[in-house]
């Protein structure tokens, strides 16, 4: 099963997460940095946000809709974004 990091392209962050080589750490860094461009190929207005900003979230959690260990697995997403499906532009979309 592929993370919601897979890109479909063939790189999974997941595979880099848990390294301790600089190589690896320095191959995860250049995918975040190009990330919107990684994602084009399958979504437009890529942008990347942070959890706070999506609407509902903290409210979420607030409510107990989000339980305290559901919130830990969520802070620790490498990088969250809004985008736009390319086949469906009405639809958007949080990878």
């Amino acid at each position: 099963m592929k993370s919601a990091f897979y890109d479909g392209v063939g790189f999974d962050m997941t595979d880099y997460a848990e390294g301790n080589s600089l190589v690896e750490l320095i191959y995860a860094e250049r995918y975040l940095r190009r990330m919107e461009s990684r994602l084009a190929w399958r979504y437009r207005d890529v942008r990347r946000v942070q959890l706070v900003d999506l609407p509902g979230v903290i409210e979420a959690y607030d409510a107990g809709n989000i339980s305290d260990d559901d919130w830990r697995d969520l802070i620790d997403l490498d990088a969250v974004a809004l985008a736009r499906s390319k086949d469906r532009a009405d639809d958007i979309v949080i990878v």
